[in-house]
C-alpha cells in the first residue's frame, strides 16, 4: 500500500502541491479539486520543539503537530487549521504569527452545532470563503468541472467507507483492529478516488472468516491509537464500531440523497452539516449519547470504551454524561485516558483485562 511519504514524494515529483491539514472536519473535496494532495496531521512522531510555544497541559495532538511544523516544512505549500477545539485554533495563531512558516496558514471555521437552515447556510459560506482563500493564498482556483469530479470521488469514498463499517458491524470482516484501521486511516493522505480503490480491494480480499469468538466493543474518542489497537488485538477484542473523531464521525452512516445535478458547494456543506454529533462541534450531549447507543445497537457490541489522549478537553467534557447514559441503558463502559501511542502492556493492559473479565 502507498505510504504517506510515497504519496507526498509522488505529488512533488509531478509538480503538485501538498497541504498539511490539522485534525478536524473540513471540505476535503474542495482541496482535491484544486489538485492539492491533502495530508492530515494527527499523530506524527514526537519531537522536542513544541514546548517552546505550548504549555505541557495542551493536548498531545497539538504538541506533535507543532513539532512537525518546526522540524520540517519542505514540500508543504500551505497549512489548514479547522477550528476543532481551542487548542487547535490557538495553534493556528502560534504557527501563523510566531513560527511564521513562510507558507499560507488558513483557518476553516464551521459553525458550532448543526441541523438548522441557518447553520447549513453558514457552512456553505465558510466553504466558499475557504475556496477563495485557497485561490488567493496558493494561487490555485477550482474549475466547476474539477469541483464536480472531486465531489463525486469523495462521495464514492464515503460509500465504500460505509460498506466497510457495515460489514465490520455485522461481523463480516476477519481483519484485526490494526488491519482495519490501517486501511481506514489511509484516507488521511490518499486522494479520495485512490482511497476508494484501496478500500474496495481490502473488502474483496477479506473473506470474513471468523476465528474464535471475540469480545465486541464500540470505541469512542479521537483517533484509533496504534498501541491501543495492538493491545486490543492481543486481548481478542474486536472494535466493531467507533465514535472516533478521526474515523467514524467523519461520514454519515445513512448516506446522502442523490447528488446528481446538485451544486457541489451545497453538497460539501451538506456533508459537513450532516455528520454525526461531535464534541468538537458543540453537539448536544443527548445527541452524542444516542448516537453511541445506536452504534452499540446496530453492531451488537457488548460494551463501550471511551478513550482519549491526555488533556483533550472537548472529549473529557462529554465523558461524564456518556458514562451516565451508557449505565442508564445497562451498557458496560470503561474510560481510558492515555499518552499517544501507549505501548501494549503495563497498567493499561491490566485495567482492560479486568474490564473484560467483568463482561464474561
Amino acid at each position: 500500500m502507498t505510504t504517506r511519504k510515497e504519496a507526498i514524494s509522488k505529488q512533488l515529483q509531478t509538480g503538485g502541491k501538498v497541504v498539511a491539514v490539522f485534525p478536524g472536519r473540513y471540505p476535503r473535496a474542495l482541496l482535491e479539486a484544486a489538485g492539492l494532495l491533502v495530508v492530515e496531521v494527527w499523530d506524527p512522531p514526537e519531537g522536542d520543539g513544541a514546548g517552546t510555544h505550548l504549555q505541557p497541559f495542551v493536548c498531545q495532538i497539538a504538541h506533535r503537530g507543532l513539532d512537525l511544523v518546526l522540524r520540517r516544512q519542505d514540500g508543504i505549500s500551505g497549512l489548514l487549521f479547522p477550528h476543532t477545539c481551542d487548542s487547535l485554533q490557538n495553534l493556528f495563531t502560534v504557527v501563523k504569527d510566531f513560527v511564521q512558516p513562510g507558507v499560507p496558514c488558513l483557518l476553516f471555521y464551521p459553525p458550532r452545532g448543526a441541523g438548522t437552515p441557518a447553520s447549513l447556510k453558514y457552512t456553505e459560506a465558510a466553504v466558499r470563503k475557504l475556496g477563495k482563500e485557497v485561490e488567493g493564498g496558493l494561487g490555485i482556483g477550482t474549475e466547476p468541472a474539477d469541483l464536480a469530479t472531486a465531489v463525486a470521488a469523495r462521495g464514492e469514498a464515503f460509500a465504500v467507507l460505509r460498506e466497510m463499517y457495515s460489514r465490520r458491524a455485522g461481523a463480516g470482516l476477519a481483519a484485526t483492529n490494526t488491519e482495519f484501521y490501517d486501511v481506514v486511516r489511509k484516507w488521511e493522505y490518499l486522494p479520495s478516488a485512490q482511497f476508494a480503490d484501496l478500500a474496495r480491494e481490502f473488502l474483496a480480499e477479506d473473506k470474513g472468516a471468523q476465528g474464535a469468538k471475540k469480545v465486541r466493543l464500540v470505541l469512542s474518542g479521537v483517533l484509533p491509537d496504534r498501541g491501543l489497537l495492538a493491545l486490543l488485538d492481543g486481548l481478542n477484542v474486536e472494535i466493531c464500531e467507533d465514535d472516533l473523531l478521526s474515523c467514524g464521525r467523519r461520514f454519515s452512516r445513512d448516506g446522502a440523497p442523490s447528488e446528481d445535478g446538485e451544486d457541489p458547494w451545497a453538497v460539501m456543506a451538506g456533508w459537513l452539516a450532516g455528520l454525526p454529533p461531535c464534541s468538537s462541534m458543540g453537539s448536544p450531549l443527548e445527541e452524542r449519547g444516542e448516537f453511541v447507543l445506536e452504534l452499540v445497537k446496530r453492531s451488537g457490541a457488548g460494551a463501550v470504551i471511551l478513550h482519549t489522549p491526555k488533556f483533550c478537553e472537548p472529549e473529557l467534557f462529554d465523558h461524564p454524561y456518556l458514562v451516565a447514559r451508557m449505565k442508564e441503558e445497562a451498557v458496560p463502559v470503561h474510560v481510558v485516558e492515555t499518552e499517544l501511542h501507549p505501548p501494549p502492556g503495563g497498567q493499561l493492559a491490566t485495567r482492560l483485562e479486568a474490564f473484560l473479565e467483568m463482561l464474561a
